[in-house]
């Protein structure tokens, strides 16, 4: 990019009406949904413009300069608010991470999210670090990587936000106990390896315990982390930026262990296998891939290890 914008991001002119001369942007990456944008000196206000018809987020990260840049880091969790203005300190550089709306739907549970400055944690750091990163990466990488990395961001964008959103003290009550499973769950269930007996570690409880806590809202551990990997899969089958991934591939990045084990599920569930999915949203792929091919053989019922558990 050497110092000057390539492919103006389309986001800034949707949500905010700029050009390369008002937003001052010195380098922008896309990362399939995401955007990064780094400023030298945003013009004094940014305002969001009205009817976004498919709204983004705006993290913005200022730091300080030279050797105390972690310092002196400071974010804000910005929603797109028709009518809200945005206003700067005229020297500040700053970078940008815009991030599709509906990618954080369950961090806010159906409420509108509202403007926050996030927490200076340890996971912030990190992502400002990553994103500063990214922008500044010119490499070309393979589809399969991107995915990786756009997954692995996306992740960290999704823990940052929920550590303002979702954050509360862990009370005794049954419904809490869940809620907080809840959000732990949606954080790792791109992973496969992720368990019950894993969550119950991670939130120092028994098993037991968790089963116990659910059973009181009337639902299961097991049912939900499966419910929100299928939602992910859908999610990812329907979308045009994962048409080139193979159903096998696009399993691991929802959490199932194997293509066997997503079908499986999308079956326990009444919904169509992968390949109806896509077709029914235009995104097969372009040729037939190994994973496509796949869906259109029966299941030779052989039973794959891995997957949920508990």
């Amino acid at each position: 990019m050497s110092g000057s914008v390539v492919n103006f991001p389309a986001v800034l002119e949707t949500h905010l009406g700029l050009t390369p001369e008002t937003a001052g942007p010195i380098r922008a990456r896309t990362l399939r949904s995401i955007v990064i944008t780094e400023h030298a000196t945003p013009q004094s206000h940014w305002q969001w413009q009205d009817a976004i018809d498919d709204p983004y987020v705006a993290i913005l990260f200022a730091a300080g300069q030279g050797a105390d840049r972690a310092q002196h880091l400071r974010a804000w969790f910005l929603p797109a608010a028709p009518g809200m203005t945005i206003r700067f300190e005229a020297s500040r550089s700053m970078i940008a991470v815009w991030f599709p709306l509906r990618e954080l739907r369950s961090a806010f549970k159906g409420g509108a999210p509202h403007p926050r400055q996030l927490l200076a944690t340890p996971l912030l750091q990190g992502l400002h670090a990553f994103a500063h990163a990214l922008a500044h990466d010119e490499s070309r990488t393979a589809t399969t990587s991107t995915v990786a990395v756009e997954r692995l961001f996306s992740k960290m964008v999704f823990g940052a936000v929920s550590e303002v959103f979702l954050s509360r003290p862990m009370k005794r009550d049954p419904d809490s106990l869940a809620e907080r499973a809840y959000s732990v769950m949606l954080l790792n269930r791109e992973d496969p390896r992720f368990t019950i007996s894993t969550l119950a570690t991670d939130l120092h409880i028994s098993q037991r315990s968790l089963q116990r806590a659910f059973a009181e809202i009337g639902a299961t551990p097991r049912r939900v982390l499966q419910d929100l990997r299928i939602e992910l899969a859908e999610d990812l089958l329907r979308s045009k930026d994962y048409s080139r991934l193979s159903i096998e591939e696009l399993a691991f990045h929802s959490g199932f262990s194997s293509a066997t084990r997503l079908r499986r599920a999308l079956q326990a569930s009444n919904l169509p296998n992968p390949a109806v999915i896509r077709a029914r949203s235009g995104t097969n792929p372009a040729e037939p891939t190994n994973g496509a091919a796949e869906e259109s053989a029966s299941d030779t019922g052989r039973d794959d290890r891995g997957g949920l558990q508990g």
